[in-house]
């Protein structure tokens, strides 16, 4: 008779267990679970997922040579490192990746820690903040900025509203309001500048239109040429000017070439020679004694008042020839004379008797009136004649029976 198993709690006492075949040991071994049950896998390598769902966690993925394309990636909640990816469609949000070789698109970077090279970014609509960029290519075109705190060097810029702070600027096409730039090689057009501390060398400027008003420049170098200035206020001091038309007060001026029109000047130091000037307003004459400056006076006809200190004395010559009958000398102005007299000689080839006498009057065109000075002149004995009345004018008469000729000296003393 067969041996039976009774059992009676088959579902507590059955027991079963599931080998495999190991290819290494040739032999059979049974297949591990895991303390819940399930069956522990080890997949060597997988060559084609057709369609992968969710996966929770994955723990550790050693290598993935190649994945040719994934349709549809769920969520995956911590990728650690990815070495390089070769190209990305799109994505939506990405977190740290050390190196994307080229990105189509990217709709939002959240934040961005190291970013390398990048060669060409088509749009950025908006960026509201960047830290610092080490090195920037080229930017084909920026609409708007509002501020920049700090650019280290900007070769060339287009508009920019404000920017705090330049130390080298190349070239700037056009700033509405600038801070403080330490240099700038060329300027084209500056709209308005509200103030300038300190300005160094311009080597050239070639039109300004207008300057409201400077308040102070505490140094200018050398300008070559400025064409025209309407009119300047106040100038404290000016060592060298070229030509102005209108200055309205100088307090010094050291040289002038040439001034269309000066207004008040309070000190000229020297000036080596006057051309011409057309009108003078109000001048007061101040004269050096040795000791002290003092006024010179005038009379009430605008003459100045003199006191000689030393005599000074005047001579002149004629030869009344061809005389017969009557025949007058030469008129003198004797007014400022204190001495006068006349040297007459008779020069003619047969001598004849010469009378003389002086003539006086107030004016040059008046009728002259005959004094009681008179001589007679004989062959060759000179006499000498003097006026013992003042007038303005004075001149000699001449009286012969014959034609003779006479050679008059007049001597003047003040």
């Amino acid at each position: 008779m067969a041996n039976s198993i009774v059992f009676q709690d088959s579902a507590s006492q059955l027991k079963t267990a599931i080998f495999g075949y190991d290819s290494n040991s040739k032999s059979y071994k049974s297949v591990s679970v895991s303390s819940s049950g399930a069956i522990d896998v080890k997949v060597a390598t997988i060559n084609k997922v057709n369609s992968l769902g969710t996966v929770n966690t994955v723990s550790t993925v050693s290598a993935v040579t190649d994945v040719a394309k994934v349709n549809s990636l769920g969520t995956v909640n911590t990728v650690s490192t990815v070495s390089a990816v070769t190209d990305v469609a799109k994505v939506n949000s990405l977190g740290t990746v050390n190196t994307v070789s080229t990105v189509s698109a990217v709709t939002d970077v959240a934040k961005v820690n190291s970013l390398g090279t990048v060669n060409t970014v088509s749009t950025v609509s908006a960026v509201t903040d960047v830290a610092k960029v080490n090195s920037l290519g080229t930017v084909n075109t920026v609409s708007t900025v509002s501020a920049v705190t700090d650019v280290a060097k900007v070769n060339s810029l287009g508009t920019v509203n404000t920017v705090s702070t330049v130390s080298a600027v190349t070239d700037v096409a056009k700033v509405n309001s600038l801070g403080t730039v330490n240099t700038v090689s060329t300027v084209s057009a500056v709209t308005d500048v509200a103030k300038v501390n300190s300005l160094g060398t311009v080597n050239t400027v070639s039109t300004v239109s207008a300057v409201t008003d400077v308040a102070k420049v505490n140094s200018l170098g050398t300008v070559n040429t400025v064409s025209t200035v309407s009119a300047v206020t106040d100038v404290a001091k000016v060592n060298s000017l070229g030509t102005v038309n209108t200055v309205s007060t100088v307090s010094a001026v050291t040289d002038v070439a040439k001034v269309n029109s000066l207004g008040t000047v309070n000190t000229v130091t020297t000036v080596t020679g006057v051309t011409k000037v057309s009108s003078v307003g109000t001048a007061q004459i101040y004269g050096y004694t040795g000791a002290t400056i003092q006024q010179v006076k005038i009379d009430h006809d605008g003459q100045l008042m003199v006191n000689l200190s030393g005599r000074k004395f005047y001579e002149v010559s004629e030869t009344v020839k061809n005389l017969k009958a009557e025949k007058l000398g030469t008129i003198v102005d004797t007014s400022k004379y204190q001495d006068i007299s006349w040297y007459i000689k008779n020069v003619s080839a047969t001598k004849a008797t010469v009378n003389v006498q002086v003539l006086v009057a107030p004016t040059k065109g008046a009728d002259y009136a005959i004094i009681g000075e008179k001589a007679e002149i004989v062959a060759d004995k000179p006499k000498v004649i003097t006026s013992e009345y003042y007038f303005h004018y004075t001149r000699l008469q001449f009286t012969s029976n014959t034609t003779q000729s006479v050679q008059v000296w007049f001597n003047g003393r003040y």
